[in-house]
């Protein structure tokens, strides 16, 4: 639902229109009375009291329910607001965002209240039934809004992409059940993931420490392993096996056994600062759910590159036209071509020695301004980069 068709103020659906409803009327000479027309006295809306009772009695409606801010509010309290529209318009309904609350953490819990501008105060089951009595739509949202959501949540590249994407990627990070902008609970969940991956590979390497492996080694080769562990490399081969082995269980299963009590530490510290017990597995679908935010946010970076048309230039007749792209990328590499671009650029500038930032991929251009110290931001696009390179070499020319 576009922005500006929010609700502001609660409406009634128990509301009977035809007893709230105003009549004006207007004198005229001669003593005839003209009715305007009939004025919703909630909006002052002009109604069709016939169309308006057909429409009730033909069309079946639904009450979709959407966000608005209460003004002047402390925290910009957004209320949940319902309007009447036709179940036969799907596209006038906001699409209220869905989540399953039980399983988010206390700190996912606060962002999503943030998002909603809602506060963050109170017992995980406070911050729950606030966030079940309330909603977001991310699609009324602006684009700059959707940024400051993703910055929040330590997404890289957040201002950069679609509206659409924004989303997208948004949607992915809601998935995963704590707060990714929470530095914190992503270093418990990160330890936690490394302890539960390691204990298991180093229990199975245990297992297969049941027969001794190092028999067939030679005396040599056995000395030199127990030089390295600080052993004594005296007695027999059968000895310094055995005496090798048994350091090697032993050690492991130490290792093992401390590797357990820091896991049972990292649970404890994380269910106090969560706010409930986390069960294994969690970080797994997070780095999934990252994986695929890294796959869209690469696809984005392609497409916005290829998208954009960079060099015109006919190099049908050039000298160097029989060279590949990365014979001609470490020619113009080695001569101080500024920048990059595609082959047509390349060409240009080996014929004619010059090249226009027009010409250039938006990754030769942001290389040339890092390079000059020429300050760019992240969300840039390529008009943007060319105007500023332009006004640099414009003020060091005056200069």
């Amino acid at each position: 639902m576009p922005r500006a068709k929010r609700p502001l103020a609660e409406a009634d659906r128990n509301v009977n229109h035809s007893k709230s409803a105003k009549t004006t009327s207007k004198q005229k000479p001669g003593g005839k009375i003209e009715e305007k027309d009939v004025l919703n006295s909630a909006g002052d809306t002009p109604v069709d009291q016939k169309s308006t009772s057909q429409s009730s009695s033909s069309s079946p409606k639904v009450f979709g329910k959407f966000l608005t801010r209460k003004p002047k509010s402390r925290y910009s309290t957004q209320l949940v607001v319902e309007e009447e529209h036709d179940s036969d318009e799907p596209g006038t309904t906001a699409r209220k965002e869905t989540f399953d609350y039980s399983k988010k953490d206390g700190s996912k819990l606060r962002a999503f209240l943030v998002d909603r501008h809602l506060p963050t105060a109170g017992t995980r089951e406070e911050l729950i039934a606030r966030l079940e009595s309330s909603s977001i739509d991310y699609e009324s949202l602006f684009s700059t809004e959707l940024t400051e959501i993703l910055n929040r949540r330590h997404v890289t590249g957040a201002a950069t992409g679609t509206k659409d994407i924004k989303i997208q990627r948004i949607r992915l990070n809601d998935k995963i059940d704590y707060n990714t902008g929470d530095s914190h609970a992503t270093i418990l969940y990160v330890q936690r993931d490394i302890w539960e991956e390691a204990i298991p590979e180093m229990e199975q390497k245990l297992e297969a420490l049941a027969e001794n492996p190092y028999t067939t080694l030679t005396p040599a080769q056995l000395a030199k392993k127990l030089e390295k562990q600080n052993l004594a490399s005296t007695g027999s081969k059968e000895a310094m096996a055995k005496r090798l082995w048994n350091h090697e269980k032993k050690d492991l299963a130490k290792t093992i056994k401390l590797r357990k009590e820091k896991l049972e530490e990292n649970n404890a510290e994380m269910e106090s600062y969560i706010g409930h017990p986390v069960p294994r597995g969690m970080d797994t679908r997070a780095r999934e759910e990252k994986a695929e935010d890294a796959r869209i946010s690469n696809e984005m970076w392609v497409s916005r590159r290829n998208a954009v048309p960079v060099c015109d230039y006919d190099w049908k007749d050039s000298h160097w036209a029989g060279r590949t792209e990365r014979e001609l990328n470490e020619i113009c590499s080695r001569r101080g071509m500024p920048g990059y671009g595609p082959k047509a650029a390349m060409l240009k500038w080996l014929d004619t020695g010059n090249i226009d930032y027009q010409d250039m991929y938006m990754g030769g251009l942001t290389r040339i301004c890092h390079e000059r110290g020429i300050g760019y931001k992240e969300s840039d696009k390529k008009a943007d980069l060319v105007r500023r390179l332009s006004e640099a070499d414009e003020a060091e020319g005056s200069g």
